[in-house]
């Protein structure tokens, strides 16, 4: 018997050609499943592992590397945590970061009949430690007095790492997309447990492995020889194509499609410090990249005028005269250009750090302290910084009344730099109560 109404096929009122309000899940279905499942979930069952010894590692670990990747049961994707810390910023909570933690993940194998998983887990547990390698007599309970002490635990001599890296593969429409654990260790292994209440169990080896980095990548099954070891004839990868078809190929290559955009591993050069310190001046000491990013980030705060705006003069307002007349005074002042370059280095307006400043070479100096007077036009901290200097040496003006004239024409030209100086940024209290 066939169940209608209003509801399923019609309005009430119009007989079954009324409105249809009882629909599929369209929206799930345009979404998911169109573009050949473009973003439809991926499954958790496809997956390929490859483990990577260093070159010089030989063994179990080489004779069985492909079957091993087949006989991972599970395993975790990599896991990260960030430390933050949340600051004060003027009464603002501000979160910074401190680290990056790379949280260890597991990595579950079958036990197999021919043992070898336990064969590769022994060599690596002989390969770090001296412990399975020492003769029976190293273990004697009364070896008080030998003249010969065996050697134990990490006394092994070994240098070089076991394993290279470990690479996890998630498999999804003959694309593959990977996590690579970069100088994997292993910081704990178990052998599983037996049981004989457990009639159908299986056992299984769990190790935890620790890595330092992870590296992403991604690519088309086969075109690159990834996923390593995944079709191999060691394995018994079935090779035999499918027979079932597609009558509208059309279906799975779109041209609307969408792609993923490729990501790019260089840094870009307007980020690089480095790149740009030796582009101005052709001169990078390695200690330039060691310092600290503390001078990079600070910057002096200025009045918060977003609740109560105003229209300030443009930097440009600045006349070039004025300009000429700061830069004539830092010349002709060693000491207030020395203090101005000392203030710039320290609140990250230059290229270099302060402390690598003062460490440098005569030649460097005044080539970092010609750049910073070349951009006094361009910087309103700049100049603020260079009428404080000059202010406070006492010199470069006939009186002090005529230096409070000079710096009072300079911060009348620029709110910003006005509201700097009202707020107390000059130290000068005398020709700042002259100004007030």
């Amino acid at each position: 018997m066939t169940i209608t109404n209003s509801y399923t096929s019609g309005d009430a009122g119009s007989g079954n050609n009324g409105p249809i309000h009882l629909r599929d899940a369209r929206h799930a279905h345009q979404f998911f499943t169109n573009h050949n499942f473009t973003f439809a979930p991926k499954t958790k069952f496809l997956y390929h592992v490859w483990f990577e010894p260093r070159p010089e590692i030989d063994g179990n670990i080489r004779k069985f590397q492909k079957e091993m990747s087949v006989l991972v049961k599970s395993v975790d994707l990599p896991q990260f945590k960030i430390s933050t810390e949340t600051k004060q910023q003027y009464n603002r909570k501000k979160h910074i970061q401190t680290r990056i933690d790379y949280q260890e993940v597991n990595i579950r194998l079958h036990d197999d009949n021919l043992g070898a998983i336990r064969a590769i887990l022994e060599e690596y547990y002989r390969h770090y430690y001296k412990d399975g390698s020492t003769s029976d007599p190293a273990y004697d309970p009364r070896d008080k007095y030998n003249e010969i002490v065996p050697k134990y635990g990490l006394d092994t001599g070994v240098k070089n790492a076991f394993f290279d890296y470990i690479k996890i593969y998630q498999l999804s429409r003959q694309e593959w997309f990977s996590y690579e654990l970069v100088n994997p260790l292993i910081t704990s292994w178990t052998h599983g447990d037996l049981a004989y209440e457990e009639g159908g169990g299986i056992v299984e080896h769990t190790i935890t492995v620790a890595y330092e980095a992870v590296y992403y990548d991604s690519g088309s099954i086969g075109t690159t020889g990834e996923p390593k070891g995944f079709t191999s004839p060691e394995t018994g990868y079935d090779l035999v194509k499918s027979p079932l078809t597609l009558s509208d190929p059309s279906i799975i290559e779109s041209k609307s499609q969408p792609k993923l955009i490729e990501s790019d591993t260089n840094t870009p050069s307007n980020l690089d410090p480095e790149k740009q310190f030796n582009d101005s001046f052709n001169y990078v000491p390695k200690s330039f990249l060691d310092q600290t990013a503390e001078f990079f980030n600070t910057k002096i705060p200025t009045v918060d005028t977003q609740n109560n705006p105003v229209v300030s003069k443009l930097d440009s307002a600045i006349t070039t005269s004025e300009v000429n007349e700061l830069t004539n005074r830092l010349n002709n002042d060693p000491e207030a250009k020395a203090s101005f370059v000392a203030k710039a280095l320290a609140t990250g307006e230059g290229s270099v750090p302060l402390a690598e400043y003062n460490a440098a070479s005569t030649d460097v100096k005044d080539i970092v302290a010609q750049d910073l007077v070349a951009k006094l036009p361009e910087s309103t901290k700049l100049r603020q910084f260079a009428s404080n200097v000059i202010t406070a040496s006492g010199k470069g003006a006939s009186s002090l009344d005529d230096s409070s004239m000079f710096i009072k024409n300079v911060l009348n030209s620029n709110n910003d730099m006005m509201d700097g100086f009202v707020s107390g940024i000059i130290d000068n209290s005398q020709v700042q109560r002259n100004l007030i």
